[in-house]
C-alpha cells in the first residue's frame, strides 16, 4: 500500500482510524485485440469486436492494485482478457496527509451498458461497451481535494462529495511532524447532478484544523432504494484490511442529501452490499462476519470458534456465498450459508464477483485473475493488471 508521508492533527487522525476500524503480466490494461501489445492511449475507443449477448464483461481500472489510487485508464473487458472499450485519463492528485494514506473511492462506477469515470480534474465521462463517450458532469478539483461519486444504475444521475484538506505550507516544513498545513479549514461539499446537467450544491460544511473528529460522507454506490454513502468515514488509513473498500457506516441519502438509517444495523461495519440493500457486515475486531438485511436482520453468521480475524470479504450476487480471508493466512476461502469453507488458491485476493459462480481478484503475480466456484483450485490469469469494478451488462 502507498504510504503518503504528510500531516494531520494526531487526535483527528486517531479518530478517523478508529471510525474505519483500523484495529508479472503486461503492465497495460486489457489486451486490445489478438495481439498482446498495450492498447492505444488515445481514449476513449472501441478496441475490439462487439460482444455477443451471452458474453460476460466487466470493468476494471488500470493499473489497479489492492486499492484504488492513481489509475490512468478504465477498460471494459471480457474473460479472454481483451478490452471491448477503453478510455485513458489524467491521474487524480492525492491529498497529502502526515504518516498515512488518504482513503479513496474508485475513479469509476459501473452503469448499465458501460461505466462512468472521473478524470483528474473532476470531470465525469460515460464510456459504453461499444466505445462511445459522453460527458456526465463536472466537479472541478484543485490541490488537496478528493472526489467520491456514485452513479444511478442507468447512469442518468450522479451524486458526488468533494472533500478539501487545508492547504499545504509553502515552503514545506523541514520536519513534517511539526505540521504540514497552512491556515485553512477542512471542507466537505455534497453535489447532485443529472447526466449532462449542471451540478447542484446540496450541503456544505467546514471544520477547523483543531477539530477532534469529523462526520464525513463518501459516496460509494447506488441500489434500488437510491444513492449510497458512508457516514463517519475515515479519511486516512495506515493499514487497511485486505479488500476493504468501505470505511464508514452505510446509509442512503435523500434528495436533499440527508442520511437515513444505518444499513445492516448500527454495529455493522460494511464490506459489501447487494441491490436490495442486503449488507455483508464485519466487526471492529474483524472476528464477526454476517449477512444482514438493510433493516439489520441477521440472515447468516459465519461461525468463528477459533477467534480468527477475517478480511477480504465480498458477497456473491445472489447472497449465497462470501469470500473471506483469515488474516493470518495468505489465501481466501469461500463460505456458503451452511458454513462450509472451501479454500481458494494461495496468494489470491478476491475483489468481487462477476456472477454468482465467478470470483475476480488479484493473483500471486498481481494480475487480475478469476476462479470458478466449481473449480476452486484453478486460477485463470486475465493477463493484465487492474482493479475489478464489477460486471457490465447491456
Amino acid at each position: 500500500m502507498r504510504s503518503t508521508r504528510v500531516n494531520v492533527p494526531p487526535a483527528l487522525l486517531c479518530a478517523a482510524l478508529i471510525a474505519a476500524a483500523c484495529g508479472g503480466g503486461p503492465a497495460s490494461a486489457a489486451h486490445p485485440g489478438p495481439s498482446r501489445s498495450a492498447a492505444s492511449t488515445a481514449a476513449p475507443s472501441a478496441v475490439a469486436s462487439a460482444p455477443t449477448r451471452t458474453e460476460e464483461l466487466f470493468a476494471a481500472l488500470e493499473p489497479g492494485g489492492e486499492m484504488p489510487g492513481r489509475d490512468t485508464a478504465v477498460a471494459i473487458a471480457g474473460l479472454d482478457g481483451r478490452a471491448r472499450a477503453k478510455a485513458t485519463f489524467a491521474a487524480r492528485p492525492e491529498p497529502e496527509i502526515f504518516d498515512a494514506a488518504p482513503v479513496l473511492q474508485p475513479e469509476a462506477r459501473v452503469v448499465f451498458g458501460g461505466v462512468v469515470y472521473a478524470d483528474g480534474g473532476g470531470r465525469l465521462h460515460r464510456l459504453t461497451i461499444g466505445g462511445a463517450s459522453s460527458d456526465v458532469a463536472t466537479f472541478p478539483m484543485a490541490a488537496q481535494q478528493e472526489l467520491s461519486f456514485a452513479a444511478s444504475p442507468d447512469g442518468a444521475h450522479v451524486m458526488a462529495v468533494r472533500f478539501s484538506f487545508p492547504p499545504l505550507k509553502s515552503p514545506p516544513p523541514a520536519d513534517p511532524a511539526s505540521g504540514i498545513y497552512g491556515p485553512g479549514d477542512y471542507a466537505e461539499e455534497l453535489f447532485a447532478a443529472d447526466s449532462g446537467g449542471a451540478p447542484a450544491l446540496l450541503l456544505r460544511q467546514t471544520w477547523p484544523q483543531s477539530v477532534s473528529g469529523m462526520h464525513l460522507l463518501q459516496m460509494v454506490g447506488w441500489t434500488a432504494a437510491g444513492s449510497l454513502a458512508t457516514t463517519d468515514t475515515a479519511y486516512a488509513t495506515q493499514d487497511p484490511a485486505p479488500g476493504q473498500r468501505l470505511f464508514g457506516r452505510l446509509v442512503h441519502l435523500d434528495a436533499a442529501g440527508h442520511a437515513g438509517q444505518v444499513l445492516g444495523g448500527p454495529d455493522c461495519l460494511p464490506w459489501d452490499y447487494l441491490p436490495d440493500d442486503t449488507v455483508l457486515c464485519g466487526s471492529g475486531n474483524y472476528q464477526a462476519v454476517s449477512i444482514r438485511s438493510g433493516a439489520g436482520q441477521v440472515l447468516f453468521a459465519l461461525p468463528n470458534p477459533g477467534g480468527h480475524q477475517y478480511g477480504d470479504l465480498t458477497l456473491a450476487p445472489d447472497g449465497s456465498r462470501i469470500t473471506v480471508q483469515d488474516l493470518a493466512q495468505d489465501h481466501a476461502m469461500l463460505a456458503d450459508r451452511a458454513g462450509h469453507m472451501t479454500g481458494l488458491p494461495a496468494g489470491f485476493t478476491a475483489q468481487g464477483w462477476l456472477d454468482q459462480s465467478t470470483v475476480v481478484g488479484l493473483g500471486p503475480n498481481h494480475d487480475l485473475q478469476y476462479v470458478r466456484i466449481d473449480q476452486p483450485s484453478q486460477l485463470v490469469d486475465l493477463g493484465f493488471k487492474g482493479y475489478f469494478l464489477g460486471p457490465v451488462s447491456g
